[in-house]
């Protein structure tokens, strides 16, 4: 009898990429590259240059998948972007990142930037369309093996959530009762 091997978490987290951030006309995923057994790595490219910054401050270098390492390398055409993300922001400055990395993300509406701390943690809230995100994925998935998750909860698995300087990031659907 055939065993059917379940795709692994990176090749998930690989598509989720593809799906949420990469729903961007300036933005292309790559598929996933094995490295080494433990070492997969994924790059993104993207034609707008404050877009290919703010990204890469939104995005970890490295997601730890217990003990597998995924690289995700960002490029401007075909410059590397490096990032500063031990760099201290101001709540305003996570918000401008995620509305410049995000703006013509399909997913996108808007940043609500909390400016009063609670009990020292600003908050930043972005907010994502309600829609679905779909992805091949034979792990989780329908009967179509199909991945189906809320699109806000998608981004929120990709993109980093604490900044330095106590900024926390998290991501909500839009409501069309909520105050912009």
């Amino acid at each position: 009898m055939n065993k059917k091997i379940l795709s692994p978490p990176w090749y998930s987290l690989n598509r989720r990429l593809q799906c949420t951030i990469g729903n961007n006309p300036h933005i292309t995923v790559s598929n996933l590259k094995q490295l080494s057994p433990s070492c997969y790595e994924t790059d993104m490219f993207i034609d707008d240059y404050p877009t290919a910054v703010a990204t890469r401050f939104i995005l970890p270098e490295k997601y730890m998948l217990g003990n597998i390492t995924m690289i995700l390398n960002i490029y401007y055409y075909d410059s590397l972007v490096s990032s500063q993300h031990n760099y201290k922001y101001t709540p305003e400055e996570v918000c401008s990142l995620f509305t410049t990395a995000l703006k013509d993300n399909g997913f996108f509406q808007y940043v609500i930037c909390l400016n009063k701390p609670f009990l020292g943690i600003y908050s930043v809230i972005v907010i994502i369309n309600k829609a679905v995100v779909q992805f091949f994925n034979d792990d989780i998935s329908d009967f179509y093996l199909n991945t189906n998750e809320i699109a806000s909860n998608s981004f929120n698995l990709v993109c980093i959530h604490k900044f330095p300087e106590d900024v926390n990031v998290h991501f909500n659907t839009e409501n069309d009762r909520c105050m912009k």
